[in-house]
């Protein structure tokens, strides 16, 4: 390696500028030794640093390379260069982010040359980077190209960023599209937006969402047009959210599409958050769909909620966790009422679970019911639920009451155990082959053998 070679290679272009003003270094083997290497580096630091370098020649070397990055700095930062041949050298490279650069950043660019060179590519990207980069750049001549990709994106992006941006042109482009979160963007974001026809567009897409967000954000909007738009989604997320953020009149209209869409927590959140809202008729809904959840949930947090017609869901929904938790946690709920129907219906594991919180007459009806039943499971489980909230009584009188059920279940199991002598009957009868007999007492003995309920806790 050449002194020569040594010095560029370290970038020590200061030092070679006084070698050869100082005559040390030859300026034109310098310069024939650079242009052989061919190196776009080396050759643009030359001209940058090295006084009276031959900038002509220089010119053809950087050309030479087809290094794009530095025929752009070279036309940049290197003065009298010929602009018009390093433009025409850089868009044969056709890379497009140093032909914008070239464009935006060097001093008297032939910008309609180049806008020509990113127009041919058809690429929306760099058209757009071109237009809002490029200070004065001709838009109109690339307008066309540009609406032509339909990229909605980049239409609204445009509008946004490009100074001078056919404002309605673009807005006819982006309502073609049929973008529902660009028709939005465009008309929330871009100054002299077509509103009307921005809201005819988003009402078209029949997207719920973008129709919402629209309603809400965007000024000038017909909120009249997009509320009866929001009701033929059937989306009843937005629906719901339409009423609460935008506007909720006319209610009942908009609880009916709601309701339509059946979906259950947009329209337990309508009956909790909207005022008026037609409470009867969504609780309807809720009942309908026979979810225990929302049944649950309904009765618990919605004022005026029809607490009878909700109890009677509960139960029909049998399942036990929500059941139980509507007896603990519903004010207002019929707790007797309940009482009976789970008796009905033989829930007694339910009824078991409920004396921790059971007022003291739910109680001794909860006691008397599973002494009927004669199950000594279950009687052991209830006795097992008073003991533990024994452990807790809060009043004398409490504890005094509590005593006095235990004792009475234990006096049940007792008899119970006391009682198997059916058992011992019905086996002496078949020892003596007395079959008459054992017809005779036949409802009873099928007691004995019937499948015990099975008890959760």
């Amino acid at each position: 390696m050449t002194n020569l070679e040594n010095i560029m290679k370290k970038n020590n272009w200061e030092l070679l500028n006084e070698l050869i003003k100082n005559e040390i270094i030859n300026l034109d083997y310098a310069v024939e030794k650079l242009i052989k290497s061919k190196d776009a580096h080396y050759i643009y630091n030359f001209a940058k640093y090295v006084e009276n370098a031959p900038i002509e020649k220089l010119t053809d070397a950087i050309i030479e390379t087809k290094n794009a990055q530095y025929i752009y700095m070279f036309a940049r930062d290197i003065k009298g260069v010929p602009v018009e041949r390093l433009t025409t050298a850089l868009i044969d490279t056709k890379d497009m982010d140093y032909i914008c650069s070239f464009a935006a950043n060097v001093k008297n660019a032939p910008i309609n040359k180049l806008i020509e060179a990113i127009v041919e590519t058809g690429n929306v990207v760099y058209m757009y980077l071109f237009a809002s980069n490029v200070p004065n750049a001709p838009i109109e001549k690339l307008i066309n190209t540009f609406i032509a990709t339909k990229d909605a994106k980049y239409i609204y992006k445009f509008a946004r960023d490009v100074k001078g941006a056919p404002i309605q042109k673009l807005a006819d482009a982006i309502i073609e599209s049929n973008n529902a979160y660009y028709i939005y963007l465009f008309a929330k974001d871009i100054k002299g937006a077509p509103i009307q026809k921005l809201t005819d567009a988003i009402i078209a897409t029949k997207d719920g969402e973008y129709i919402y967000e629209f309603a809400k954000d965007v000024k000038g909007a017909s909120i009249e047009k997009l509320k009866t738009a929001i009701m033929t989604t059937n989306n009843g997320k937005y629906i719901y959210f339409f009423a609460k953020f935008v506007e909720s009149e006319p209610v009942a209209q908009l609880a009916e599409a709601l309701i339509a869409t059946k979906d259950l927590e947009s329209i337990y959140g309508f009956a909790l958050n909207i005022k008026n809202a037609p409470v009867a008729q969504l609780a309807d809904a809720i009942i309908e769909s026979n979810n225990a959840y929302y049944i649950y949930k309904f009765a618990l947090d919605i004022a005026n909620a029809p607490i009878d017609k909700l109890t009677d869901a509960i139960i029909a929904t049998k399942e036990n966790y929500h059941i139980l938790e509507f007896m603990k946690g519903v004010p207002g709920v019929s707790i007797g009422k309940m009482i009976k129907a789970l008796k009905d219906l033989e829930y007694y594991s339910i009824l078991i679970n409920y004396t921790d919180v059971a007022s003291k007459e739910a109680l001794e009806i909860i006691v008397d019911i599973i002494i009927t039943t004669n199950d000594i499971s279950k009687l052991k489980n209830l006795n097992f639920y008073l003991k533990e909230r024994l452990k807790n009584y809060e009043t004398y009188q409490e504890k005094i009451e509590l005593e006095s059920l235990i004792d009475k279940v234990n006096l049940a199991l007792k008899n119970l155990a006391d009682n198997d002598w059916e058992l011992k009957y019905l086996i002496t009868l078949y020892q003596r082959e007395d079959f008459e007999a054992i017809r005779e007492h036949r409802e009873e003995f099928k007691k004995l053998f019937e499948p015990q309920e099975e008890l959760s806790r």
